[in-house]
């Protein structure tokens, strides 16, 4: 092989999926760098088109079911270089002359004679060739159909038909989120009807989304209607899938925040703009704040990336209830509520979505009331984009781009003109479609005074604003009793 020596960049702690939508180049800055790489190391060098291709490549090929890792080949004239990508970094190795380094040159063609199927080109068996206590084998010889390993000898594998993507990440280093439409495949070959299948690798650092939620459910029972109900989980460890550890431990970093594998299988339901009515979408509304509140009270979580996309919504003899769904970015909370320190220096949210307080440069810990605050954006949002005639997602409207941009500094700006300039609120307004001009009157105008009013009041007691942005308070503008 070429020498050992590797540099390792594009680490990330980032932890939002949809800001890093578009942002694979920006996680590379001006030059490959990292200043976890050891002196031994290549020196930072300019990004070249050859680089941006070998990363679209890789974006790619990581973005099939089923593929953990991918390695590409530079090929300059005589020089040679040999990249590695997943979700958690990028290696390459020293360049080598094929005139010169024959040696180098003879293992290179060694290794891709007995490496014929990469996960990059080929949906065959997906297996690791290296050994670990466990090597799981992640299936798909048909690339309509994907076989999970089971992660304990307690459970059986499970095999899925892919019906339909829903979402794919974007960005190559990450939590490398994807999500399928999917038909469990079962023993006697009918169908079980339609789930939703989750592959994503969060941090090391961050609990696994099923304990979460088993812990709600364990703590407040009578909301598990409210919560997704999960069918199938696994958990797998980096040194069980990537082959990449035995090269990073010869490398002296400082630091490494590794990720591992949560894939998680549930019931589907459906999104809120697919409501009958207003009213319907109302009480799934309330239904998912209540859901919250709940599960911070009582489960001792905290959702922390409330969006359009997690308040969801399923329909149960003939009555329309409220599902809270996506607790991948939650964090636990202890007796004062506070989130755990593991998770306290992290960055989350939805970018249209997030409090404002949580897009400066230097974020206070994520409070209850900043969730709250997120609800009040989801339910303006709505209120401008959902047509329940045709239960479609409008485009989003122009006084509301300022939300959706990828840079923080503007959604706050924007948010903040919203919440404390006097003619910030009509802009945004005016857009409200007439079915919800009631919600607007009744809900969305006293949400918007309680907030802005409790912000610009310089409160001593910044958790709840002293007492002025609470649960309680955010029921009593809806007009509804807490169950």
């Amino acid at each position: 092989m070429p020498p050992p020596d590797a540099v390792f960049v594009g680490l990330t702690d980032e932890e939002s999926d949809y800001e890093r939508q578009d942002s694979d180049t920006d996680s590379l800055d001006k030059s490959f760098t990292s200043d976890k790489a050891p002196s031994s190391a290549l020196p930072p060098r300019p990004v070249t088109s050859v680089d941006f291709q070998l990363i679209a490549h890789a974006s790619e090929a990581l973005n099939v079911p089923g593929c953990n890792y991918t390695t590409c080949t530079a090929v300059q004239s005589y020089s040679i270089t040999l990249w590695y990508y997943d979700r958690t970094c990028m290696v390459r190795t020293f360049e080598f002359d094929l005139r010169h380094e024959r040696k180098e040159f003879a293992l290179f063609a060694y290794g891709i004679s007995h490496n014929s199927k990469t996960p990059s080109t080929t949906n065959q068996t997906l297996q690791s060739s290296f050994k670990s206590t466990f090597q799981p084998s992640f299936t798909m010889v048909d690339p309509t159909k994907i076989t999970i390993p089971s992660d304990t000898s307690e459970k059986h594998d499970a095999t899925y038909t892919i019906v339909d993507t829903i979402y794919t990440y974007h960005a190559l280093i990450g939590r490398g989120t994807k999500v399928f439409a999917v038909t469990p495949d079962t023993p006697d070959g009918n169908s079980a009807g339609e789930q939703v299948l989750k592959l994503a690798w969060p941090n090391i650092y961050r609990p696994k989304e099923i304990k979460l939620v088993e812990a709600i459910v364990a703590a407040a029972p009578r909301w598990q209607a409210h919560l997704p109900q999960i069918t199938f989980s696994a958990t797998f460890s980096a040194d069980q899938l990537l082959p990449r550890l035995n090269l990073l431990r010869t490398l002296p970093f400082k630091t490494f925040h590794d990720r591992y594998l949560h894939v998680m299988a549930m019931l589907k339901y459906q999104k809120l703009w697919e409501v009958d009515n207003v009213e319907e979408f109302q009480d799934a509304f309330v239904d998912c704040v209540e859901c919250h509140f709940h599960s911070y009270e009582e489960g001792k979580v905290l959702h922390c990336d409330l969006s359009e996309n997690n308040l969801m919504c399923k329909r149960e003899c003939g009555r329309i209830q409220g599902v809270l769904n996506d607790w991948d970015m939650a964090s636990p909370v202890d007796a004062n509520g506070d989130v755990s320190p593991s998770t306290k220096s992290f960055a989350t949210g939805t970018i249209p979505f997030m409090a404002y307080d949580l897009l400066g440069e230097n974020p206070p810990p994520h409070l209850y009331r900043h969730d709250l605050e997120s609800f009040m954006y989801i339910l303006i949002w709505a209120a401008i984009h959902y047509d329940f005639t045709t239960k479609q997602k409008l485009p989003i409207v122009s006084s509301l781009a300022g939300w959706d941009h990828k840079s923080r500094r503007v959604v706050r700006q924007a948010k903040g003109v919203f919440l404390f300039d006097a003619n910030g609120v009509e802009p945004v307004f005016q857009h409200v479609r007439q079915e919800f001009k009631k919600v607007l009157e009744e809900w969305i105008i006293p949400l918007h005074a309680m907030f802005a009013g409790a912000m610009a009041a310089k409160p001593k007691d910044t958790r709840t604003c002293d007492g002025r942005i609470t649960f309680q308070t955010f029921m009593d503008v809806l007009g509804r009793k807490p169950r």
